[in-house]
């Protein structure tokens, strides 16, 4: 009697431990069904694809200025390279749908440049101004980074055989004429009288001036191409009147050559 009992509780044991297992393998199924209805998504047109991509638009903005905290996800960052990879690469319209959207991918940060940042800036003086502007680049290359990852596909094959700028390059060069462009007198003229004050014994804040002098390398990708012609001259005419006007009499027998020379030893002294 107590054997046969014993042999019921056992069946019973391996009948639930059985249940069991079916019920997380079903479960695991049916994760791994939803994880490819998830990133195999297939839209049939470029219209379609487009307007699902708006949501990662939407996030990487709400990212960028703090309103979204939730980081993308593997499955979020598959599903939108996924309808750009299938899109630019369909036997037929690949091309034209690789074009439409490189030129959606530019046009967004054209419009978000001269929209978004450019007004935000506008409303900003003196130093409030340049501390605006490093906060606003450092949300910018957050979307950027964000952005090109998901269009990712377009920097392998479709941006060489076009010959275009990569999709960082297309971020930074509309950060660059749609912002940059319309205020960089201004920027300039700021951060050179944040230098004289401190020529002249005054405190400055030397980590917002070398943050302001990064943005130019940032925004040409480390080339100091940007930064060379925006502010370099400036810099040294302004620098050459400062010692003119502190050393009349050693100064003005300099030749004009040897200004850059007196500017950089006065410079590695406030910078």
């Amino acid at each position: 009697m107590a054997a046969a009992v014993m042999a019921i509780k056992i069946f019973s044991f391996l009948l639930i431990a059985s249940c069991c297992c079916f019920l997380q393998a079903s479960e695991t199924m049916a994760d791994d069904h939803n994880h490819q209805n998830l990133t195999m998504i297939e839209p049939s047109s470029f219209e379609q694809g487009w307007a699902e991509l708006q949501e990662a638009f939407n996030k990487a903005t709400e990212l960028a200025e703090g309103i979204h905290h939730h980081r993308f996800t593997a499955d979020e960052y598959m599903r939108y390279y996924t309808i750009v990879y299938k899109l630019s690469t369909e036997q037929k319209r690949g091309d034209l749908n690789g074009a439409q959207f490189y030129e959606g991918y530019k046009k967004f940060f054209e419009e978000y440049s001269g929209s978004k940042v450019l007004p935000l800036l506008q409303e900003k003086r003196d130093e409030d101004l340049l501390h605006e502007l490093v906060r606003m680049w450092s949300n910018y290359k957050t979307m950027t980074k964000w952005l090109s990852r998901f269009f990712g596909y377009l920097n392998r094959y479709y941006i060489p055989r076009k010959a275009l700028p990569s999709l960082t390059e297309t971020s930074y060069l509309s950060f660059y004429y749609q912002v940059y462009g319309k205020m960089h007198i201004q920027v300039r003229n700021m951060i050179i009288s944040m230098i004289n004050r401190e020529r002249e014994g005054g405190q400055i804040d030397r980590a917002l001036v070398t943050n302001m002098l990064n943005i130019y390398v940032e925004m040409a990708e480390g080339s100091m191409k940007f930064y060379e012609e925006n502010f370099v001259d400036a810099k040294f005419r302004d620098a050459a009147a400062f010692y003119f006007r502190r050393k009349p009499t050693e100064e003005q027998v300099l030749p004009s050559s040897n200004y850059s020379s007196v500017d950089n030893a006065g410079l590695q002294k406030s910078l």
